[in-house]
């Protein structure tokens, strides 16, 4: 090999050095090249799987919530109850709801009822019928008439009776009027339906505790609530949730708004903020030791419109450290811009 380098021309040993880089560069090209495209594929992946297990995670937590909204109907309605049982508050209620003034519900009226304090009239209640549908619910029927009203008072006892917590329809209606007067006859056929206690097996869902205090900003603004080189006020007029939100906008040259939050690394966690913005802000998670945002940005919509903005993200570090972090992290811009902030939600991402 050295006797024939030896014998190449220093042209040709140029030529062959100049082939041989160019060779090892192509390589190292398309070896860069692949991994560049290797690393974004995979963080598609990634964000293709948080956008995924938000929406499993909100498929769940609705599931949660239709499942809570059943026991507390079977609560109400237990079909454990006896058929004289379901007679009998199907009786008080009617009669509450035929008062001029009815007591709050599950409340007994104050003092002895007379003749005067009905709306409406109901002259006998019989006993009704009970049907079994043999799908996990059971049927209770009545038919009684009321005695002649005025068209509103009969309005007035029907909406009542749509809108009881017995679960009550009215299945049947039946109106006639004296020509000569302007009260009403009124037939009806009522139906209460009574309940399993749940799906079999199921348990209650836990509560999603919000990690995030004074989220919804009912107590006013101040700690833990932390808002440097801003303007911080109450305000109601963006307000998603109860009376109140957070009205800011920045007075130096960054306004930022945050809450200080110990967390658990190597788990996820969901943040929902709702932001109204009549200027340019963005939204961060942020690991405070360096000032770094581990979770990107998401520059928030300046139109004025209240905006529902959700992230997921897992904070950096060995799993079982504590770590503490900003969020929300909310930053402003000079120019005065204003930014409303109300129902801040912060929840851990419990796994299967």
């Amino acid at each position: 090999m050295s006797s024939y380098w030896a014998g190449l021309s220093p042209r040709e040993k140029l030529l062959f050095v100049l082939t041989g880089v160019a060779a090892v560069g192509g390589i190292a090209l398309l070896i860069s090249t692949q991994a560049v495209r290797r690393i974004d594929d995979l963080n598609a992946r990634i964000d293709g799987l948080e956008q995924e297990l938000i929406n499993l995670t909100e498929q769940d937590r609705k599931t949660a919530s239709v499942e809570k909204a059943f026991r507390d109907v079977a609560t109400e309605h237990s079909s454990r109850w006896t058929e004289q049982e379901i007679h009998d508050r199907l009786r008080e209620e009617i009669y509450r709801l035929a008062l001029a003034n009815p007591p709050p519900e599950g409340e007994k009226p104050a003092g002895e009822i007379a003749h005067s304090d009905y709306m409406v009239q109901i002259p006998t209640l019989r006993e009704g019928v009970l049907h079994d549908s043999g799908e996990g619910y059971r049927e209770y029927r009545i038919s009684f008439r009321l005695s002649p009203a005025p068209p509103a008072n009969l309005l007035t006892f029907l909406s009542r009776i749509q809108a009881s917590r017995q679960s009550l329809r009215v299945d049947g209606l039946e109106l006639s009027r004296d020509p000569a007067g302007t009260d009403v006859n009124a037939s009806l056929e009522i139906v209460r339906t009574v309940v399993d206690s749940g799906p079999e097996g199921a348990s209650a869902p836990p509560e999603l505790v919000s990690l995030v205090t004074n989220g919804g900003f009912e107590h006013g603004v101040g700690e833990p609530w932390l808002t440097p080189g801003c303007k911080a006020e109450s305000s109601g007029l963006f307000a998603t949730e109860g009376e109140a939100c957070l009205a800011v906008s920045a007075e130096g040259e960054i306004g930022q708004v945050f809450q200080q939050v110990t967390l658990q690394c190597g788990e996820f966690y969901r943040l929902e903020v709702d932001i109204t913005a009549r200027g340019d802000a963005k939204l961060s998670v942020v690991y405070p030791k360096d000032g770094a945002a581990f979770h990107g940005g998401q520059d928030v919509v300046p139109d004025g419109t209240t905006n529902r903005i959700q992230v997921l993200f897992s904070p950096p570090g060995a799993a079982g450290e504590s770590r503490a972090v900003l969020v929300p992290h909310l930053t402003l811009p000079a120019g005065g811009a204003q930014v409303f902030v109300d129902n801040v939600r912060l929840t851990q991402v419990k796994g299967e």
